[in-house]
C-alpha cells in the first residue's frame, strides 16, 4: 500500500485561495492559477485559461463515467503543467449515506465500501489497480472516509491517488487527488491545503417530531411523523416532501404500489430507511378468515407464508435469514404477524441490504388489513421508536 507521505517543507509560497463550491452544501478552497473544465467552476477561479490538456482530462472522466448514473464532475488542473497532479470531485444527489454507517463501519462494511469504491469506482478508470485502501476519518468535519490507491498507466508510470467520500445534507461527494509519484513536496503541500479547507454542510437535524393523523385507506386511522413522506399524493401534501433525487423517489415509490393499490408511507433518511404498507381487502369470507388467525393454522401456513413474503426478495438476490410467524393484535382485533429477516449483496456495485418486514394480517368484519412495516439498512435492521408508534397508532372500523 502506498502511504502517501513526504517532507513539506519544501512548501512553496503561499497564492490565494479560490473558494468553489462543488455541490450544494460542499465546498472547498483551489489555489489561485489552477484551471476548472466547467465555467462555474472556473469563474470562481477567475476565469483561468482553459487549454487543451484539461479538456482531455474532463472527456476522458466522461467516458470512463458509471453508464446510467447520475453524477456530477468537477475537475481541476494547475496552469504550471511541472504540478503533475490533477483534482476532482464526483458528487450525485441519489444517495447520502447516513452517519451511522460511517462511524459504525465493521469491517464487513468497510471492506464493501473498498469494493464498491475502489474495485468499482476507481477500477473502471480502465488503470491496473495495484491497491487500494479506504478508513474512517473525519473530513471537512463531518463523518467520512478516506482512500488511497495505486495505479499503474502505460503513459503516465505509476499514479497515486488519494479520495476523500463525505456526504452532505444533499448527497454524497468523492474528491479525488491524482498524481505521478513521488508526489514532490509542492503537491503534497496543494494536497493537504486543498483537503484541510473542505466544508461540508450536515444534514438538516431533525425537529421535534409532530404526529399527523391520516386515513390512508377506508377503515383505517393512524398518525406518522410529519418527518415522513408519502407516496399518496393527496396524503403527501400533509407531511414532508419526497426525496429530490429521482432515483431515491423511484426506490421509495415504486410503480407497483399504484398497481396493487397499496399506499406507502416512511422515513427516507438513513440509518434504517423505515416505511409503513397498508393495502386492504373488500369482501372477503368471514369465517375463512376467523380461520386462519387461529394459532393452529398460523403455524400450518407458516412455510408458505414465508416463501411468500420473501420470493420477490429471493429473485433480487437476498436470503432469508429467518422467518417466525405468531398470533397478536393489533388495536383489539385478532391478527396474524409474520417477521421475516432477510440479507444479501445483490452486486458488487451495492452494499450488503440487511432487511426486516413485519406483517400484520387484520380482518375487520368482511374486509381483510394488510399492514406491513418494513426496515433496510446496511447495520442490523431494526424498528425505530417512530415505526412501532405508527402502528400503535392504528385505529380500525
Amino acid at each position: 500500500m502506498l502511504a502517501l507521505t513526504g517532507s513539506v517543507e519544501a512548501k512553496t509560497a503561499r497564492v490565494p485561495l479560490r473558494h468553489v463550491i462543488l455541490a450544494p452544501g460542499i465546498s472547498v478552497d483551489i489555489p489561485d492559477g489552477w484551471m476548472a473544465c466547467d465555467p462555474v467552476s472556473n469563474k470562481a477561479l477567475h476565469n483561468a485559461p482553459i487549454v487543451y490538456a484539461i479538456e482531455s482530462f474532463c472527456k476522458t472522466i466522461r467516458v470512463h463515467g458509471l453508464p446510467g448514473e447520475n453524477i456530477e464532475v468537477r475537475a481541476f488542473i494547475d496552469s504550471d503543467f511541472k504540478t503533475k497532479m490533477m483534482m476532482g470531485s464526483f458528487f450525485t444527489d441519489a444517495y447520502t449515506m447516513p452517519d451511522e454507517y460511517i462511524s459504525g463501519a465493521t469491517p464487513q462494511f468497510l471492506g464493501e465500501v473498498e469494493d464498491v469504491f475502489c474495485k468499482g469506482f476507481v477500477g473502471h478508470s480502465g488503470f491496473p489497480l495495484n491497491s487500494c485502501a479506504m478508513r474512517g476519518a473525519t473530513v471537512g468535519g463531518r463523518p467520512g472516509f478516506i482512500g488511497e490507491t495505486d495505479i499503474s498507466s502505460k503513459a503516465e508510470g505509476r499514479i497515486a491517488g488519494k479520495f476523500y467520500m463525505v456526504s452532505s445534507r444533499n448527497g454524497t461527494m468523492m474528491f479525488v487527488f491524482a498524481g505521478q509519484i513521488p508526489f514532490t513536496a509542492h503537491v503534497q503541500a496543494v494536497m493537504e491545503e486543498v483537503a484541510g479547507s473542505m466544508k461540508i454542510e450536515p444534514p438538516e437535524p431533525v425537529s421535534v417530531v409532530v404526529p399527523v393523523p391520516i386515513t390512508p385507506v377506508p377503515g383505517l386511522t393512524m398518525s406518522v411523523p410529519k418527518s415522513w413522506a408519502a407516496c399518496d399524493s393527496t396524503i403527501g401534501t400533509s407531511l414532508s416532501p419526497l426525496p429530490a433525487s429521482a432515483e431515491m423517489k423511484a426506490s421509495m415509490c415504486p410503480a407497483w404500489l399504484v398497481t396493487d393499490h397499496v399506499f406507502r408511507a416512511g422515513d427516507p433518511r438513513g440509518p434504517h430507511f423505515e416505511t409503513v404498507e397498508i393495502s386492504v381487502l373488500e369482501g372477503q369470507d368471514i369465517e375463512a378468515m376467523t380461520l386462519h388467525m387461529s394459532a393452529e393454522q398460523i403455524a400450518r401456513d407458516h412455510d408458505e407464508d414465508c416463501r411468500l413474503l420473501s420470493e420477490d426478495s429471493i429473485k433480487g438476490g437476498l436470503k432469508l435469514v429467518d422467518c417466525h410467524s405468531e398470533t397478536g393484535t393489533l388495536a383489539g382485533h385478532a391478527a396474524k404477524i409474520v417477521t421475516v429477516l432477510e440479507s444479501g449483496r445483490p452486486n458488487a456495485d451495492q452494499f450488503t441490504i440487511n432487511s426486516k418486514m413485519r406483517v400484520i394480517s387484520v380482518p375487520v368484519g368482511n374486509r381483510l388489513f394488510a399492514i406491513t412495516l418494513m426496515t433496510t439498512s446496511a447495520l442490523t435492521p431494526e424498528f425505530d421508536a417512530a415505526g412501532e408508534a405508527v402502528l400503535n397508532s392504528i385505529a380500525l372500523q
